[in-house]
């Protein structure tokens, strides 16, 4: 589903997908239960992006 697409722009398709429909409130839950925000999505590269969701904690 990614397909070449910055965090972004796969984040609001993935959220927005017909068998999916979550609202915000919801697509942020999900996220921060694998300690992730919404603004690490916002990272304009997968490289980036990667990086962040892979950090050590």
């Amino acid at each position: 589903m990614i397909g070449g697409r910055a965090p972004s722009a796969y984040l609001q398709q993935l959220q927005t997908h017909e068998h999916v429909q979550l609202n915000d409130k919801s697509m942020d839950a999900i996220l921060q239960s694998h300690v992730i925000t919404r603004s690490t999505f916002g990272q304009t590269t997968l490289r980036t992006f990667s990086q962040l969701v892979n950090r050590p904690f």
